[in-house]
């Protein structure tokens, strides 16, 4: 089991880093031919950036949503877990109290 989580994780970590490459990719493409020389209607450059543009706007639309549905469960978590913490049983094992017979 542990080698299948160990290979989920580098494979998760190398998808990681190659979005956030495509991503930097993507917005180094955009500023540096910004001020290209357009030939005119079929421009090749400006094609790949509004391709560019259009992947970044998508891309940044997916995370702000991913953001604004986790929010509030993020904050309901901590939470409980504020109210299990703050009223908690204490036992004297809990306070590391030394019991002799």
């Amino acid at each position: 089991m542990s080698r299948n989580n160990g290979r989920r994780r580098i494979i998760t970590g190398i998808i990681t880093f190659l979005m956030i490459i495509f991503v930097l990719f993507g917005y180094f493409l955009v500023a540096l031919e910004s001020e290209h020389d357009c030939i005119g209607e079929e421009c090749l450059i400006c094609e790949c950036i509004e391709q560019c543009e259009s992947i970044l706007i998508n891309f940044g639309r997916s995370v702000a949503l991913k953001l604004i549905l986790a929010v509030p469960l993020i904050i309901c978590l901590l939470k409980t877990l504020i109210s299990i913490t703050r009223y908690a049983d204490t036992t004297p094992v809990s306070q590391k109290v030394q019991l002799n017979n």
